[in-house]
């Protein structure tokens, strides 16, 4: 066999290996199925939980599963109305605390079924921090929004 023939043999070798691994790349990689539940999760929160023209802070977080998060909001000293919303897969639940994480036992949500926006009156002296705490059925999306209450 001369040379060219095992530099054609090498070539069409190597471009095959490389067909097939790029095919088995494509096949192995993970579906955009996660991403679809979580954008619509996330139209769900906005939807249940809406922005209003009285809302001074809102915001939607994605937490995926056994993960603490601390959500700090600084709307100035007052009375303030938080509501909070949770969406998630099926046995998905989270946990809303107002002081350190231990200290507080918080305020569980299933995410789930439930869905129903909760609503709580805070007073605010500096900074309001919410630690949420997402159960290991994640991921979810918690939407929190933040309404200044006017004395009466």
């Amino acid at each position: 066999m001369g040379a060219a023939a095992r530099g054609v043999i090498l070539y069409v070798s190597t471009a095959l290996l490389l067909a097939l691994g790029a095919a088995w790349w494509v096949h192995a990689a993970p579906g955009d199925q996660a991403d679809k539940r979580i954008e619509q999760w996330r139209k769900d929160a906005s939807t249940l939980l809406p922005d209003r023209q009285a809302v001074i802070e809102s915001d939607s977080l994605t937490l995926g599963a056994s993960t603490e998060q601390e959500v700090v909001a600084s709307p100035g000293p007052g009375n303030f109305q938080v509501s909070v919303v949770c969406v998630g897969g099926p046995g998905s639940r989270a946990r809303v605390t107002l002081g350190e994480l231990g200290l507080d036992s918080g305020h569980g949500m299933d995410c789930g079924s439930d869905r129903e926006p909760d609503a709580f009156s805070v007073s605010v002296v500096d900074d309001l921090r919410m630690n949420v705490s997402v159960s290991d059925s994640g991921p979810v999306v918690f939407r929190y929004t933040l309404l200044r209450e006017t004395p009466g």
